[in-house]
């Protein structure tokens, strides 16, 4: 491997932490709503779920992750 190579592969991999800090952002934020709040209801979070679902649904973040991922040689799909 010459040290471009290495250099590539340390950007791939900010890259990578990115998308990842990109996917888990929505989480971070309902899990600071949630310790904030006095009294959880079942409505709130049956609302908050279906939120998350519309924000990946359809979306190609997920997909691009995981190539990345493998790209990077860290993770192996074996489905």
């Amino acid at each position: 491997m010459s040290q471009h190579d290495g250099h590539v592969r340390r950007e791939n991999e900010w890259k990578l932490l990115e998308e990842i800090v990109k996917t888990f952002k929505p989480f971070d934020e309902l899990t600071t709503y949630f310790s904030e709040i006095k009294y959880d209801t079942l409505s709130v979070v049956n609302t908050s779920i279906e939120a998350l679902k519309l924000e990946f649904y359809g979306s190609t973040m997920l997909n691009e992750i995981e190539g990345n991922i493998s790209d990077n040689g860290i993770y192996k799909n074996k489905i």
